[in-house]
């Protein structure tokens, strides 16, 4: 991981939220880790934890698709949510896409909780929490850093690892 573009910003209300705007794009762009204070390396273990989670359900699709299923193999309605695309990897913003275009995105960070996944992969997989709040109401520190493929295992990144990434705006709410 590359070292972090850090700031602070004020949080208020009874259930604060961060949102960050970025750039996606085809060429060479790449995905950044978001954490506040010192969640550091709590945000880069959720993070290994469901890309391995990830890759686990991609293996088992595969595996079905080509009949190498075994009678007892299925994957969890969680997996099928990571496999849509439906479930966000925890505090990463991803700015590649296949699209030939550049554009701004906004993704919403909010509360998180594990919850065992008890089926053929045995896994943690981090749900989004309505009921938990991001950070308490006051100020605290944004770190964004970009996933550097040297610092993370082959097997943790894609293939589609770049290295640009655009930071366009952020917001609390």
């Amino acid at each position: 991981m590359l070292p972090p573009i850090t700031f602070d910003m004020e949080f208020g209300g009874s259930d604060p939220r961060l949102v960050i705007d970025f750039m996606r794009s085809y060429e060479r762009f790449g995905r950044a880790l978001v954490w506040l204070d010192d969640g550091r390396e709590d945000a880069l273990q959720r993070w290994l934890v469901q890309r391995r989670y990830d890759s686990a359900c991609r293996t088992m699709q595969w595996a079905a698709k080509h009949k190498r299923t075994g009678p007892d193999l299925s994957y969890s309605s969680s997996c099928a949510l990571h496999i849509s695309g439906l479930l966000d990897m925890p505090h990463e913003l991803n700015g590649h896409w296949n699209d030939h275009s550049s554009q701004s995105v906004s993704k919403g960070f909010r509360g998180s909780t594990a919850k065992f996944e008890d089926n053929i992969i045995k896994s943690v997989v981090y749900l989004p929490d309505l009921s938990k709040p991001l950070v308490s109401p006051g100020w605290h520190r944004v770190s964004i850093a970009l996933l550097w493929p040297a610092t993370v295992s082959a097997q943790d990144m894609p293939d589609s690892t770049g290295t640009l990434f655009k930071v366009m705006g952020a917001r609390s709410c």
